[in-house]
């Protein structure tokens, strides 16, 4: 844990010129050498907690620091920020006093403090990246390794953390790292990127032990020029030259990128297809009344392994042979008998369930019963959608009944938008899928293109006339998938459902 003497000192020993001061509705007072412990950086004035120092910061609409008081009425004891004008109105703080470190440059000076931090952390670090499946895959990770963890050493104790829901960027980066128990054992990181570059940067600051690659697709297409750009970028996760690479052998351009590595002479462990040391050999999928897994059957480093998942869908098993992987690299790093270990122990990922917004499933209310929803509306890239439609059918065949798409437009597609639209809208013609409801102008241009029949196919123009639509055709045990880009905001089809309590069944 920092504190505010830990911090001045940092900003000094970068020659990040700054002032200190205390502020109270009586006033501002001149800075006397006290201390006090921090033990959450936060750049939202709304998310304050216990110890926690607010770091203003200029954003494409707002300057961070302006909302200063906000934050220290909301309990902030400590803030950074890059003017003085919002301290002008002390009087309106109450009860509530703050200590105010002024520098100019305040993304410099968070930046120096998460520096810092990195270098104090003991545990082993993991970056991961890719176009889809990361977020799935960090998540298996740090659940199944404080399961596994607390097995060995027997004791209720955090010991693997990540970046919290999908704050994968450089500024949440350094947020997480600025948050992590210098204590801990390992620190799962998942970076993101829309741009070249920007891997590079965060894998600077994160120095990884451990650099994985999952996946690699057309998602972000419009700020490159070829695919080919966008898998030099993802590779700018294996920057770090003391880290071991992870690379899935069933993604675009794998070959490429492994020849690449093994010029550099680079540590490589592989996972995915059949000859690698970490493959999928079987799995089987169970749904009974409320409950729902899958059985694995596994080969890890040439032995049969056995587990259960919570959850039913064929990227999730996958996903789970890369945790695996990752979870065995962590431990030999950490001088664990993790073999053995996760050998018996086949309950590591009995627990995981999707995540809200990336499958998550929720049996909802109707008037006739209740229906399945599974909630695919946070990202929508071009290959995930053919997976949360293949999930879907598994879970109406499982139930004896319908299976029901709602797809929005994939997003960053760029001069590859019509092509990709068009390839998916072929994909979900010629499915099991009893009714689809589209809506989203890309999604109406594919429509007309496509030879396949259209009799199942729906396109609507507003969100009311698409959620009258579901409501209307919704029948007992439908299973209902909703998937589109973020900017589509098919979140709100879903929380028209989930976000009442009294809906949810599960």
């Amino acid at each position: 844990m920092l504190s505010l003497k830990t911090v001045l000192l940092i900003l000094s020993r970068e020659s990040i010129t700054h002032e200190v001061f205390k502020v109270s509705k009586e006033g501002v007072f001149k800075y006397e050498s006290e201390d006090i412990p921090l033990s959450f950086f936060s750049f939202s004035s709304n998310d304050i907690r216990r110890d926690t120092i607010f770091i203003g910061l200029y954003g494409s609409r707002h300057n961070g620091s302006n909302f200063a008081c906000d934050a220290i009425r909301n309990g902030a004891k400590v803030v950074l920020i890059n003017t003085k004008k919002p301290i002008a109105s002390y009087d309106s703080l109450g009860e509530h006093s703050a200590f105010v470190i002024l520098t100019k440059d305040t993304m410099r000076a968070f930046y120096s403090i998460a520096q810092y931090k990195r270098n104090i952390i003991d545990g082993i670090v993991i970056c991961i990246t890719g176009s889809y499946g990361k977020t799935t895959i960090k998540e298996m990770i740090v659940n199944s390794l404080n399961r596994l963890f607390v097995r060995i050493y027997d004791q209720n104790h955090t010991y693997a953390v990540a970046n919290e829901g999908n704050k994968n960027t450089m500024i949440s980066l350094m947020q997480t790292l600025c948050n992590a128990n210098e204590n801990l054992d390992c620190l799962v990181l998942e970076l993101g990127m829309s741009s070249r570059g920007e891997i590079r940067k965060m894998v600077t600051l994160a120095k990884p032990h451990i650099a994985m690659l999952v996946s690699i697709s057309n998602a972000h297409f419009q700020s490159f020029n070829t695919v080919q750009d966008i898998c030099q970028a993802k590779c700018e996760i294996f920057k770090h030259k003391d880290s071991l690479c992870i690379l899935n052998t069933n993604m675009n351009s794998f070959e490429k990128i492994y020849k690449s590595l093994k010029k550099c002479k680079r540590e490589i462990v592989l996972y995915g297809s059949a000859s690698t040391e970490y493959k999928l050999r079987n799995f089987t999928s169970h749904l009974v009344e409320d409950d729902f897994s899958t059985d694995v059957e596994a080969v890890i480093c040439g032995r049969t392994m056995k587990y259960k998942i919570g959850d039913i869908g064929a990227h999730i098993v996958e996903n789970s042979i890369a945790s695996i992987c990752a979870i065995s690299c962590i431990c030999r790093m950490l001088t664990v008998d993790y073999e053995n270990i996760l050998l018996r122990y086949n309950h590591i990922l009995s627990g995981f369930k999707a995540l809200q917004g990336r499958g998550a499933a929720t049996f909802c209310k109707i008037k006739t019963g209740r229906f399945l929803l599974l909630d695919e509306s946070y990202n929508n890239p071009p290959n995930a959608i053919m997976a949360a439609i293949d999930r879907a059918i598994v879970f109406a065949e499982a139930m004896n009944s319908r299976a029901i798409a709602v797809l929005g437009d994939m997003a960053e597609l760029g001069t590859l938008a019509e092509e990709e639209h068009t390839r998916a809208l072929t994909y979900v013609a010629n499915s099991n899928l009893e009714l689809v409801f589209l809506i989203g102008e890309n999604m109406e241009k594919a429509l007309s293109e496509i030879v396949e029949s259209k009799q199942k196919i729906q396109i609507f123009s507003t969100y009311n006339e698409l959620l009258n639509e579901i409501n209307n055709t919704l029948r007992e045990n439908d299973v209902l998938v909703v998937k589109g880009a973020r900017n589509m905001a098919l979140n709100r089809i879903v929380e028209a459902f989930i976000k009442d309590p009294a809906q949810r069944l599960v």
